[in-house]
């Protein structure tokens, strides 16, 4: 069954690349042209060059995590601030979601 465009992916979405070489790798979406997502990871992929993929190549990573409000500074910010910001935000998201599963 092919999947369609998901509409719960917005800007600020965490989500997990589930197809190509960078699958497992996690992103934080920065901007939505469907059926493309843009998503960085502060990492691999920063802020000023983020990566393009199909929204149906992602998915949330987990439900119940909240999609991030980037503020307005995040967007006037230097380069490297943007991608020290995203890496804090992933790794913040990924103690909530190794909390999820221990309390699961």
């Amino acid at each position: 069954m092919r999947q369609t465009f998901d509409s719960v992916i917005n800007e600020g979405t965490l989500v997990e690349s589930i197809r190509g070489r960078d699958r497992g790798r996690i992103y934080l979406i920065l901007k939505v042209e469907p059926p493309f997502v843009y998503g960085a990871d502060g990492v691999y992929r920063s802020a000023a060059e983020p990566k393009k993929k199909r929204a149906t190549h992602v998915r949330r990573w987990s439900s119940r995590l909240t999609p991030v409000e980037l503020d307005p500074s995040f967007y006037s910010a230097q380069p490297a601030e943007k991608d020290r910001q995203i890496r804090r935000l992933i790794e913040e998201a990924a103690k909530e979601v190794r909390r999820e599963v221990t309390d699961a």
